[in-house]
């Protein structure tokens, strides 16, 4: 009966073996393997920070969610968060699973310990925790619900316009406009009592049609205060992004006026 040696039939075993038994440490062992057996080398090597496939992915979805928050696809802002975490949790699991080596360094690789070829370093653990920190924000960020904020600039439109128009000695105000202001008022109320995105966007198209008709009815209002002028242009720059707010139209119209919704707010706000 014949046995056949695995060493004698695989010179890289017997080179393996012999490497091994020579090594004084593993660092020795690394510096000896890359000469004669990249392979074995490679497997006891970790890699920097900056060369994980994990890293550079994930900031590559960061950017592709950033853009599409930014110019949209119609989203609003709850669902550009989840989205955001969700792209940057797969992500982080695909390339994880893409790569066989540690993280040992930052910028360069160190040897791996028997606790790095596990991957459970210092370094990946906090990598780790960093992840899920940041996954935890994203959910905390979507708990912010954008209809609370739209509920908060439509009533910052309906009081700021009736501080500008609603008390103007010697101006005549159109019925119109006092007719818009007063279903304003009503408006924030029942914006706030809507409990589906349906019934809010409904609320929102009657918000729209008030600032529309007060904006088209204040370039004709003899005698117009420029301060009450100023606070009707004002509400016209926070409608497009409290429709923005409850999912009705891209980001990137509610964008598209030069003056920011901060701004607008903040006009309103001391009219």
């Amino acid at each position: 009966m014949s046995t056949t040696n695995p060493a004698a039939s695989n010179p890289n075993l017997v080179t393996r073996n012999d490497l091994i038994a020579d090594a004084k440490s593993l660092p020795d062992l690394i510096r000896k393997a890359q000469a004669v057996d990249p392979d074995l080398a490679s497997m006891f090597t970790g890699k920097a920070l900056l060369a994980s496939k994990s890293v550079w992915g994930n900031a590559i979805a960061l950017v592709v969610s950033w853009v599409v928050t930014r110019y949209g696809l119609g989203w609003d802002a709850n669902t550009s968060a989840m989205v955001t975490g969700a792209i940057v949790m797969v992500a982080t699991l695909i390339f994880r699973a893409l790569t066989g080596q540690p993280i040992t360094g930052i910028f360069t690789a160190a040897p791996a310990s028997t606790a790095a070829m596990q991957g459970s370093t210092p370094l990946t653990k906090v990598i780790a925790l960093l992840f899920a920190i940041g996954f935890a924000l994203t959910l905390a960020a979507c708990g912010k619900q954008t209809p609370s904020q739209a509920a908060q600039d439509i009533s910052l439109a309906a009081s700021g316009l009736q501080a500008a128009l609603g008390n103007m000695p010697g101006v005549s105000v159109p019925p119109a406009v006092t007719s818009a202001l007063a279903d304003l008022q009503a408006e924030a109320g029942a914006f706030a009592a809507a409990d589906s995105q349906a019934a809010q966007q409904t609320v929102v198209k009657r918000v729209e049609a008030d600032i529309n008709a007060i904006v088209a009815a204040a370039g004709s209002i003899p005698g117009l205060p420029p301060k009450a002028l100023q606070a009707v242009q004002l509400a016209d720059v926070l409608l497009p992004v409290i429709e923005m707010e409850v999912n009705m139209i891209p980001a990137a119209s509610a964008a598209a006026s030069g003056t920011s919704a901060d701004v607008a707010r903040a006009g309103l706000k001391n009219p």
